[in-house]
């Protein structure tokens, strides 16, 4: 029916609202590692007329990139409008990132040791690009306005709110530069901004730390202390980059209820580090699932082994990142896939399937 008030014509609805259907609203993430760049995967991308072309280096990623509402990885290096160097301190080009974008990656995680490599002219570089490309970040921030408008960074569908934080336990000794900020891994600091979170309506948050020891393939005591004090402060998801190389997944699910997840680290994404657990990584997938008043569920957690397939030939190196259950098809036997064995075989002892976390073996069904 409807009711005319003055010259307002409002529909009424006629319907008990306690026989309708609660809206549920659904957001999928999909997480990924560090995202690296070494010199040579710089050179490998830079063409004779000097530009730089990442195409193919994560093509075979992105299905799955596309497939969440939201992917994100922590973007370990800085961006530079020129003289490009790799470790220790890395400053890329523009194309390294923005190539991001072209695959489906929409959220950049930018505290962790090497923020600082450029100083404050290569944070301000890589803060402008990454807003100039389209990107959602955290972590760092320019200043003070800067920080207020990405702090606490807040995705949103339907009636989930997710405030996701990014935290570094350093920058490799360097100095924050003045009116920069950088998020540093602070529990009385982390504990202000949850609450900070929850002001700005926040229904969950994920934790994305920046620790642990590199190259070490479990927890060590802080990790494990530190995210057990996460999750004590009502946080399901703990998310953690840094080691280069994977670290197990810790869920507690109770009554068929995941109450925790902790993903220590996921390794790299892509980078020129040789050996073979750190050629290889793992990307998460999860599903947050909400009916307005009712706690969030989260749904369909699953971990994606991948290898970064190292082509080496003589004028150039060719990168590619593989998911594992198609290595068989896309790799070079002999040449990219060397290692790949060794890591499978670790990988596998580290992660296994548990309640509610599954791992993924195909890639997602195609957009109709």
């Amino acid at each position: 029916m409807l009711l005319i008030a003055g010259c307002r014509a409002e529909k009424i609805s006629t319907e008990n609202p306690e026989t309708e259907t609660p809206v549920e609203s659904r957001l999928s993430l999909f997480f990924s590692g560090d995202y690296m760049q070494h010199l040579p995967q710089v050179n490998s991308a830079r063409r004779p007329d000097g530009s730089f072309d990442y195409t193919g280096t994560l093509t075979n990623l992105s299905p799955f990139f596309k497939n969440a509402d939201f992917s994100i990885l922590n973007f370990e290096t800085t961006i530079s409008e020129r003289n490009f160097t790799g470790y220790p301190c890395f400053h890329s080009p523009k194309a390294a990132m923005c190539y991001l974008k072209e695959v489906g990656v929409k959220v950049l995680m930018l505290a962790n040791n090497h923020c600082c490599d450029g100083g404050e002219q290569g944070i301000r570089t890589t803060l402008a690009v990454a807003d100039s490309c389209g990107f959602l970040r955290s972590g760092v921030y320019a200043d003070s306005a800067d920080y207020r408008r990405y702090h606490p960074l807040i995705l949103q569908k339907g009636e989930i709110r997710l405030a996701i934080l990014n935290y570094t336990y350093g920058t490799n000794g360097l100095p924050v530069p003045a009116g920069v900020i950088v998020n540093h891994i602070d529990t009385a600091l982390i504990r202000q901004d949850l609450k900070e979170a929850r002001r700005h309506k926040a229904t969950d948050i994920i934790v994305f730390y920046h620790w642990g020891q590199e190259y070490q393939p479990y927890p060590d005591k802080q990790q494990k202390q530190l995210a057990d004090w996460t999750h004590q402060q009502g946080v399901t998801l703990v998310v953690g980059s840094h080691p280069h190389v994977i670290q197990p997944i810790e869920s507690v699910v109770q009554d068929s209820v995941v109450n925790r997840i902790t993903l220590y680290s996921l390794g790299n994404l892509i980078s020129n580090q040789p050996e073979p657990d750190c050629k290889g990584a793992l990307s998460f997938y999860i599903e947050l699932v909400r009916t307005k008043g009712v706690p969030t569920r989260y749904e369909n957690g699953a971990y994606l082994f991948h290898w970064v397939g190292i082509d080496r030939q003589v004028n150039k190196t060719d990168y590619s990142v593989i998911p594992v259950f198609s290595a068989d098809s896309l790799l070079i036997p002999g040449v990219s896939d060397i290692g790949l064995d060794i890591f499978t075989e670790q990988a596998y002892k580290l992660i296994t399937p548990s309640a509610g976390i599954k791992e993924i073996t195909s890639y997602p069904p195609a957009e109709n």
